[in-house]
């Protein structure tokens, strides 16, 4: 169980962890995360002991802060934390990301990071795989295709990441226009094999521009490389957010 209680002018992330089903608890408190005010948080397990928050907000100790993206993790089931930065420093000091949401992949280890970015002064959405329960990034901070010249973005409200045969769903908002008035629900679905092969495209190819096509895809298959890759299948009507 986790909370975020303000005392004053101060928010700490606090949690309690039981390892009898309930009957007994012991708390902790989350102070390598600093004064960090959380808008918005993700939880998974891979039921191996290990246990992962994305959270996102801003630090109170940096004037001028962007919203940012914190990792916690735990591999002792919540006996021990470590927090991470998913995002390049440089990155997060310029712009903001947020809405991070967390899912346990199909195969032992894996780990999907996905998260609302605005490096490219638009919306899109980035990722990071691990496939060592979290001990490392072989996929990092990698952009997935997108139309050019639009926001695509999450939810705050739920998580936004699941698993459906042997492949990850993102379920991703995208407004009609500019006024930001109505969305639609686009699901973005890619397997690990996609990943690799956009990785490796992106590599050779974007030197970190910004990963876009010309145009909405058609398929719910993320495939390479950029340039051709679609970029997603829209689910839903348009929506007030």
């Amino acid at each position: 169980a986790f909370w975020a209680p303000s005392r004053g002018d101060a928010q700490r992330l606090e949690g309690a962890v039981s390892g009898d089903l309930g009957l007994t608890w012991r708390h902790f408190s989350l102070e390598a995360l600093g004064n960090f005010i959380v808008s918005s948080l993700d939880v998974a397990a891979d039921g191996e002991g290990r246990v992962f928050l994305a959270l996102s907000g801003k630090d109170l100790a940096t004037p001028g802060a962007k919203q940012d993206i914190r990792l916690i993790r735990s591999a002792d089931r919540g006996e021990t934390w470590q927090v991470s930065r998913p995002r390049p420093e440089s990155v997060a000091q310029g712009f903001r990301g947020r809405n991070p949401s967390l899912e346990i992949g199909p195969a032992p280890g894996q780990v999907l990071l996905v998260w609302e970015d605005w490096r490219h002064l638009r919306g899109q959405l980035f990722l990071s795989l691990s496939q060592d329960g979290g001990g490392s990034w072989a996929i990092d901070n990698l952009a997935l295709p997108q139309p050019a010249g639009i926001n695509r973005t999450l939810t705050d409200a739920l998580s936004a990441v699941y698993v459906q045969d042997q492949s990850y769903h993102v379920l991703a908002q995208q407004p009609v226009d500019d006024s930001l008035g109505a969305y639609h629900l686009y699901d973005v679905g890619f397997s690990l094999a996609d990943l690799q092969q956009l990785a490796d495209s992106d590599r050779q190819t974007t030197n970190g521009a910004p990963n876009v096509t010309a145009a909405p895809g058609t398929s719910d298959q993320v495939t390479a490389p950029v340039g051709t890759a679609d970029e997603g299948q829209p689910i839903s009507e348009p929506a007030e957010p």
